[in-house]
């Protein structure tokens, strides 16, 4: 058994229904707790094997965006008042579901398990089973572990239409899997023919991987961190033999069967692999993990040169998607990654800024229609007619809404804007005041929401202002500070939104702060009409 579990790699991907998971994190988090999930029956010696697998990742559990949910509403209903043990479960599920299936289309997903309910549903299997095995369909998952196994076949043995493809996916439940793993050596010998050999962490740990792998592969094998600070390896041969022996190696040293490896950070423990190990390393993993470093870096270096060539202005607009197209390359990011990597130069890109710049100048020049409708564009129409946008301020004594007669008090700054019947002029003569008229019908709030960090609390707080008829423009989310370390992280959202009454607004607000985990709101600031909305200056997103 110990020579079959040290072939399997990470390619026995599987997928696990959701209360056989449950049972198995469960195990993880108490192994002497005895706690059962029902109508989940399995040995305790094989659950214990399962377990074992999964821990030492010879099997990867492959997760969907809704497997993470349903386990923590599992975990708080089971443990409702141990608050504890919710959290000890919950971080043992984001430790195992590491895999996650980047295929996974969720609208799509539904509408195919909608169309098959009916035939799961005939054979006692319910809407979660159905959905669970289409998204498993558009998998990487090789397995699928369900205490449901016979239903499951005897259901999938039934279809005639070509909505899923489940051919090749082979269904267990927990002991029928530990079985198949124990006594079928059909998948264990196509891994084998793949030329895998074994070598040893420092702490004597087999790892499964490629001939002719270097300690490159080796270390991003074990962690793409490790791999990027990787400076140098030591690798002892003839592991827990007579005649063992230790030798420092270079990066590109070619290992070999039953090796003992250990990797040398790099002194400064920057992460920074280098780009030519991509010459020398065999494994995908540690060839797209230096790639995808790299990438990072050239974009981060292309953004920076094109900020200090254009300033901010080239992320808004046309302009720079048409030169990244002239420049044969699919988006902004792609130019990014070519500046930063040298395969294009900034005054390449400003000869082309030249060339876009005069071709829009003639354009313009030869229809002023087009210019005047482009200038009125720019120019947004005032909330209050007869006053320009820096010219008034909304009081906030009477707070005046759209809709309401208003008129205006010059004061020292600029002209302030009442309510008709505000007490606070009128004591003021008639000369004094000014009567205007809104050119506008809604008023635009920028909200501050303090919010606890959860998976699902942003689209709860937008879909309650969707609830309520209002436009809403997410401004940014950022980590709220703290001065004492905390199990609970929170967040602060600034956002923007349309409404036409106070209120309708304090109606809003009332029942923001009915959301669970939400801990406060409050309004920063209300602007006549919808300029803010649709472009809110920087200051209201810190």
């Amino acid at each position: 058994m110990r020579h079959k579990l040290s072939l399997l790699t990470d390619h026995a991907h599987a997928m696990v229904a959701y209360e056989t998971l449950a049972q198995i994190i469960l195990c993880l988090g108490f192994p002497e707790g005895n706690q059962f999930v029902e109508d989940v029956s399995f040995s305790a010696e094989n659950l214990n094997i399962l377990v074992a697998l999964i821990r030492a990742r010879h099997v990867l559990v492959e997760q969907t965006p809704y497997t993470f949910v349903h386990l923590s509403e599992y975990f708080e209903a089971v443990f409702a008042d141990e608050e504890h043990k919710q959290q000890h479960l919950i971080n043992i599920s984001k430790e195992i579901l590491g895999v996650k299936n980047q295929i996974y289309h969720f609208e799509y997903s539904i509408e195919i398990a909608t169309r098959l309910k009916p035939r799961f549903k005939s054979f006692g299997l319910s809407f979660r089973d159905c959905l669970d095995l289409v998204v498993v369909s558009m998998s990487n998952a090789k397995f699928y572990i369900s205490a449901k196994k016979a239903a499951i076949e005897a259901c999938i043995a039934s279809f005639d239409e070509d909505y899923i493809d489940l051919k090749g996916l082979q269904i267990h439940d927990i002991d029928s899997f530990v079985s198949y793993v124990e006594n079928d050596t059909t998948y264990l010998d196509s891994l084998a023919n793949q030329d895998l050999i074994q070598v040893y962490t420092r702490e004597g740990k087999p790892i499964a991987i490629q001939r002719s792998a270097t300690p490159v592969d080796f270390a991003y094998r074990i962690h793409t961190v490790l791999g990027n600070t990787c400076s140098q390896a030591r690798v002892t041969r003839n592991y827990s033999r007579e005649d063992e022996h230790s030798f420092d190696c270079e990066l590109d040293y070619s290992l070999e069967d039953g090796d003992k490896v250990e990797i040398i950070k790099r002194a400064d423990g920057v992460e920074k692999p280098n780009l030519a190990w991509c010459k020398f390393v065999v494994t995908p993993r540690a060839h797209d993990a230096i790639h995808a470093f790299w990438n990072k870096e050239h974009i981060s270096r292309g953004n920076t040169l094109l900020k200090q060539a254009f300033g901010d202005c080239y992320l808004n607009g046309n302009k720079f998607k048409h030169i990244s197209h002239c420049l044969h390359c699919g988006s902004i990011e792609e130019l990014q990654q070519q500046l930063g990597a040298g395969e294009i130069t900034i005054p390449v890109v400003k000869e082309r800024v030249d060339q876009y710049s005069k071709f829009i100048h003639s354009k313009r020049k030869s229809s002023r229609f087009s210019r005047l409708a482009e200038i009125i564009q720019e120019q947004p129409q005032p909330p209050i007619l007869g006053l320009s946008a820096n010219t008034f301020l909304i009081s906030t004594c009477c707070h005046p809404m759209p809709g309401e007669e208003i008129c205006g008090v010059l004061g020292k700054r600029a002209t302030y804007i009442h309510s008709a019947n505000c007490s606070k002029i009128a004591r003021l003569d008639i000369t004094e005041r000014k009567w205007l008229n809104w050119n506008t019908d809604k008023c635009t709030a920028v909200l501050k929401v303090r919010i606890k960090d959860r998976d699902d609390i942003t689209r709860c707080l937008l879909n309650k202002m969707v609830e309520h008829r209002v436009d809403v423009n997410l401004l940014n989310l950022s980590s709220a500070p703290s001065l004492f370390p905390s199990a609970e992280r929170t967040s602060f959202a600034n956002i923007c939104v349309l409404f036409e009454s106070m209120p309708r607004l304090r109606a809003l607000l009332e029942d923001i702060e009915n959301i669970q985990d939400v801990m406060q709101v409050k309004v920063r600031k209300i602007f006549p009409g919808e300029s803010v909305y649709k472009n809110p200056p920087e200051s209201l997103r810190i």
